[in-house]
């Protein structure tokens, strides 16, 4: 259920926990680049980008 008022700090919770999942998806990513340029196939979890999913 979304909350109508959250506080600030609610706000700032949530972007971190989001940009740390940028974060996360990044450096999977670029580990997956790396591993096609030595010519081994990685494979690389999806991250969810729903912000309910990281307030879970």
């Amino acid at each position: 259920m979304e909350r109508k008022n959250a506080n600030i700090d609610d706000v700032i919770r949530t972007v971190e926990t989001a940009s740390a999942k940028e974060l996360e998806e990044l450096a999977g990513i670029r580990e997956a680049v790396e591993d096609l340029k030595g010519e081994r196939v990685a494979t690389v979890d999806p991250v969810s980008r729903s912000v309910s999913a990281l307030n879970r």
